[in-house]
């Protein structure tokens, strides 16, 4: 099952603004899950400290759905 099919388009496009870009009609193992959200944590953290738990918020419920 490809976890990243549970994405909307918002959300889609959200990753892609942390810099990973999903790859259609492939299968993605654990590993692959946890980079993206790696990706995603390091983009949260770039923030200010200010801005951090706003974009945090935003982004859990992709973190939710794919580990």
């Amino acid at each position: 099952m490809n976890k990243f099919n549970e994405l909307t388009e918002k959300e889609i496009m959200m990753l892609e603004q942390a810099g990973y870009f999903i790859k259609q009609n492939i299968d993605y193992n654990e590993d692959e899950y946890r980079r993206c959200a790696n990706t995603v944590v390091e983009y949260i953290m770039s923030h200010s400290k200010n801005e951090i738990p706003k974009i945090e918020n935003e982004f859990s419920v992709i973190l939710r759905k794919i580990i």
